[in-house]
């Protein structure tokens, strides 16, 4: 069988997000009102104030995994897109096969800043205000499960044990309210930290670290322990006098002209999206320290240090599972109809008992705990010209509930002038020489202006990118008040009053 319907899960998984944060190039650029949020311990430079622009003044959007890129699952020939999954595909499934590593692991993350503003007071003190809105998404499939999936001729050859431990999802929609403060203790030393209160909307956890699976052509058996929670209040779930699940919707009543109920439809309103869930708690810790003259800047941030705990609305699915069961699909065949392959396999699973090992906990009271991304940021920056050319490198590493990822970064950053911050960088772990990261942010009187990228793909083949596994874009629109004077223009100043 060289398709299955969990390919499907695959496809989407793997086009989801890395760890966001605001795009990592604009940790050097020093006239961005924003950047704080790589560490709260930067400070204004060049103005005194900004305002964000309510709704576009921060928007973060972030898209990679740990395995693929696109040209591994679709070519484009002739103006047609071919994909794995079509019948008779010009990609081979080996391709896919050989490029999962252990675990596929993906994330997918958005910010957008709602309301955003800052100011300095006697320029040695800096206090910024921010609310976002925060969507989180991560799920992680052992890659021996899809080989197994994949890379059976038929399902005669269905066998093995396999083990659900790294099997995960987490969706997280929550608000943050953060309140910054930063300090310039002496002419070296700035510290900064951020505070932050976290509303949870609604959130879903898959853990099932006690799960495993035993499997042959005809019978698969499970085994272990495992846990799905949900928190939305408008899905309840609860046990069916038969045994089944049901998953109960909001609806309303569609009646005809004579006040007869004749059908009913979903009744979600936009607003149940954003309904207190559950409440939470995060830090950032930051610092500065400059040396030879100013010419060379140490950094350390410490971020998202916090959690969600979802009480209100919550539901829990229990898998306790010493059962097998018989599937009986085992005459499926390579030159089947892969749509027909899926669909005698969703014929197979909705057949099947599932409940025997699985229920939903009615007790009142229930709770569970996300924990956010962590972010460790390290950089060094030495300046040429009177800060108008630097080179920066920054080390980061992402700690994830499920994935630890680390980068190197070298970047370059030109400030000709204070209206200008251009910023050019390369990543040693993610670029595999056919990425680089860019930045730009611009002053144009009192609007800020920037856009970022980091992995942008430099290599294409076919009209897909090569050996990018995804990009993260940060763009944003602010203004800047109480603009002080330069170096430049200061000793300018002081030689006509000497004259």
């Amino acid at each position: 069988m060289k398709r299955f319907s969990l390919s499907i899960i695959i496809l989407a998984t793997s086009l989801l997000a890395a760890f966001a944060q605001d795009a990592s190039v604009l940790y050097f650029a020093k006239h961005n009102p924003v950047r704080h949020n790589l560490n709260p311990a930067f400070m204004p430079e060049g103005y005194k104030v900004y305002v964000g622009v309510p709704g576009l003044s921060n928007i973060d959007v972030n898209v990679g995994n740990n395995s693929y890129v696109l040209s591994d699952f679709c070519k484009i020939k002739n103006g047609d897109i071919y994909s794995v999954f079509d019948n008779d595909p010009i990609i081979g499934i080996n391709s896919v096969l050989s490029e999962a590593r252990n675990t596929v692991k993906a994330n997918a993350s958005t910010s957008l800043n709602i309301l955003n503003f800052g100011f300095t007071i006697k320029d040695i003190h800096f206090i910024n205000f921010g609310v976002s809105l925060k969507t989180d998404i991560s799920a992680s499939v052992p890659s021996p499960w899809i080989k197994y999936m994949f890379d059976t001729e038929d399902l005669t050859k269905l066998s093995g044990s396999f083990d659900l431990s790294r099997t995960t999802t987490d969706v997280n929609l929550y608000s943050e309210f953060a309140l910054g403060f930063a300090d310039k203790l002496d002419e070296r030393l700035t510290v900064g930290a951020k505070f932050k209160y976290l509303m949870g909307h609604v959130s879903a956890h898959m853990d099932l670290s006690n799960l495993k699976v035993q499997m042959d052509y005809n019978e698969w058996i499970l085994k272990g322990r495992g846990d799905m929670y949900v928190s939305w209040p408008v899905l309840k779930i609860e046990n069916m006098d038969n045994g089944q699940l049901y998953f109960d919707i909001t609806q309303k009543e569609i009646k005809n002209e004579k006040g007869e109920v004749v059908d009913y439809e979903y009744d979600i309103d936009p607003k149940d999206f954003f309904k207190p869930q559950g409440h939470g708690f995060a830090v950032d810790l930051g610092a500065t320290y400059k040396l030879f003259d100013n010419r060379l800047t140490l950094s350390a941030s410490l971020l998202d240090w916090g959690f969600i705990n979802w009480s209100k609305s919550a539901q829990r699915i229990v898998l306790d599972a010493d059962a097998g069961f018989k599937f009986e699909a085992a005459n499926m065949q390579e030159d089947d109809d892969p749509i027909d392959m899926i669909n005698l396999l969703l014929d197979e699973f909705n057949r099947v008992e599932f409940n025997k090992f699985y229920y939903a906990d009615t007790s009142d009271k229930i709770t569970y705990s996300t924990n956010l991304t962590k972010k460790l940021f390290i950089g060094g920056e030495y300046s040429f010209l009177d800060d108008k050319i630097s080179v920066g490198l920054l080390s980061k590493l992402y700690m994830g509930r499920y994935r630890t990822r680390e980068e190197l970064s070298l970047y370059g950053n030109f400030r000709p002038h204070r209206f200008v911050d251009l910023s050019i960088g390369y990543d040693f772990v993610t670029g595999a020489a056919h990425n680089i990261a860019i930045g730009a942010n611009f002053n144009l009187g009192p609007v800020n202006l920037f856009v970022a990228a980091d992995q942008v793909p430099l290599k294409w083949k076919g009209g897909l990118p090569v050996h990018t596994m995804g990009t993260h874009v940060s763009t944003g629109m602010n203004l800047l008040f109480g603009w002080t004077k330069g170096k430049q223009q200061q000793q300018e100043e002081r030689n006509d009053e000497e004259w």
